[in-house]
């Protein structure tokens, strides 16, 4: 396997940035097993892009994660701390999350290989309604905020042809632009669900096959 090429080393940790896997902890787990294999142990993720790691006795770990939401595609904080308190009393090592991605609401952990086999990910149909309902969600509040950024837009405009663009008319455009911004960044992981719910359905029947 190729060295990584790290972004920054302080002592034994290093950090580097993978900016494609900010939005699909199902990658992120492959992509942290494949760091173990190297002899790389995750210690934390910083808005899901940005990992650090410890070295490690090569394949000595594996990483396993799971969403945790709501039905409505909140994040789901009781079902988390309960999964982790679980994991832990079976010899998990949870794996610090700083400032993670609205997107990225689950839980990532590392246990032993001499512990046995590790799979925490609840049944293959869960996994789907999971990550439909967080796309649902994402595409709820961006919709919202694309929607009112438009009305604002509106009101600009409106201001701006009645008042010769005054400072409220400004203001207007500024709080539009504002909505969208966020409109936009609420939109960005629906793809990556759309990715991710593609992945488990051709699982799910591959194994009905």
């Amino acid at each position: 396997m190729e060295a990584p090429k790290w972004d920054k080393v302080n002592g034994e940790v290093h950090t580097l940035k993978k900016s494609e896997l900010e939005y699909n902890l199902t990658d992120t787990e492959e992509f942290l097993n494949s760091m173990i294999a190297q002899g790389w142990r995750p210690v934390q993720v910083k808005r899901g892009k940005h990992f650090s790691f410890v070295p490690c006795e090569p394949g000595s770990y594996i990483c396993r994660t799971a969403i945790s939401v709501k039905k409505n595609g909140n994040f789901d904080k009781v079902k988390a701390a309960n999964l982790c308190n679980l994991l832990v009393s079976d010899g998990a090592i949870i794996v610090d999350q700083v400032s993670p991605w609205a997107a990225q609401m689950g839980v990532i952990a590392i246990r032993p290989v001499s512990l046995g086999a590790f799979e925490m990910a609840t049944d293959i149909d869960s996994r789907i309604a999971e990550y439909e309902a967080r796309k649902k969600y994402h595409q709820t509040m961006s919709m919202t905020y694309y929607m009112s950024g438009f009305i604002f837009v509106i009101l600009a405009v409106s201001m701006g042809l009645t008042l010769d663009m005054s400072f409220g008319g400004l203001g207007m455009g500024v709080v539009a632009f504002a909505f969208i911004v966020v409109g936009y960044y609420y939109g960005l992981p629906i793809k990556r669900h759309d990715e991710v719910l593609a992945q488990l359905k051709a699982e799910r029947n591959i194994r009905e096959a």
